[in-house]
């Protein structure tokens, strides 16, 4: 039979979520591909436009694949983990005080959103309230921009859906430094020649505010002999040797290391990967947290040779 235990109070039930007003979510802009201007256009915030985006969905944390193998004792374990692409929607109003107004603008927003093609993405910002960085993402378009059924006259709403092969989120100002040697300082007053080295060497504490590695560009602008460049975390160091092809780079020529995609190019865009030491080292990431970066350069020339280092920090989430 049923036994009496007490009475039970219940704890309160929370409030019901309520709906983020338009001035409460994220400030959206998006940059179209380089062939169609490459301009940069308000999807919310701007109401003369004419559209704004109603919902976002898809700027929580990336997702990833696992790759397990089944124990003999039972259970699995983790063999490996990989960051996958994600997909973002937005569900956008688009209207217009007349048909001929909406009309326009329903053209001009598909053309701004669906331009996107193989090595054309756009390139969604993401401002949060309270934020004073966006962070942004390349993108192409996917499907979704038709509209619901009976509307179209005066205003419809579309949910488009964004696909970004890539996952992580970037910021959207990169880190920058610059290294160049100093200009020859006279120690005598006697009349003897100014002496300058004809190397300079850099040390510099970086710190990645990402959440995840972030690959640097390198850009080698001569006179220059050779760049020999190494990261040290939490006490491992990486290093590698670019020697330029064919001999120093002339003054004002400009060479360039990318790490994602790894490549090296030359003063006119030829492929210089000889120029790397692939067999010693490879041009690294700067891993999350705090490194230190060291490098040597060999046949500069002050007022001419500079070292540039950049880099944008990578987030799982907008």
């Amino acid at each position: 039979m049923p036994a009496l235990v007490g009475s039970v109070t219940l704890p309160p039930l929370p409030p019901p979520l309520q709906q983020p007003s338009l001035l409460q979510l994220p400030v959206l802009s998006w940059a179209t591909p380089a062939p169609l201007g490459g301009s940069v256009v308000p999807l919310s915030g701007d109401l003369d436009r004419g559209w704004h985006v109603l919902n976002i969905d898809g700027l929580g944390s990336v997702p990833r694949s696992l790759t397990t193998a089944a124990r003999a004792r039972g259970g699995s374990r983790l063999r490996n983990q990989r960051l996958d692409g994600r997909s973002i929607i937005l569900s956008i109003l688009i209207w217009g005080d007349t048909e001929a107004q909406f009309v326009q603008r329903w053209w001009e927003l598909e053309d701004l959103l669906c331009g996107t093609d193989v090595d054309r993405p756009g390139v969604l910002s993401v401002l949060r309230p309270g934020q004073s960085q966006a962070r942004v993402i390349d993108a192409y378009y996917a499907s979704g921009f038709d509209g619901e059924p009976g509307a179209g006259i005066l205003d419809d709403v579309v949910v488009v859906t964004l696909t970004c092969p890539g996952g992580l989120f970037r910021a959207a100002e990169p880190v920058t430094f610059e290294w160049k040697p100093e200009d020859p300082v006279d120690f005598f007053d006697d009349g003897f020649p100014a002496v300058s080295a004809d190397s300079i060497g850099g040390e510099q504490d970086v710190t990645n505010v990402g959440k995840v590695d972030a690959w640097p560009d390198w850009t080698i602008i001569g006179p220059a002999d050779g760049l020999t460049a190494a990261i040290t975390t939490n006490g491992v160091t990486r290093q590698f040797v670019f020697t330029p092809v064919g001999g120093a780079l002339e003054d004002g020529a400009a060479a360039t290391i990318t790490t994602d995609p790894r490549a090296v190019l030359g003063p006119n865009g030829e492929n210089w990967t000889a120029a790397v030491n692939w067999a010693t080292g490879r041009p690294w990431p700067i891993p999350r947290g705090t490194s230190r970066i060291t490098f040597t350069a060999a046949g500069v020339e002050a007022g001419k040779t500079r070292i540039l280092l950049a880099f944008h920090p990578q987030f799982r989430v907008a």
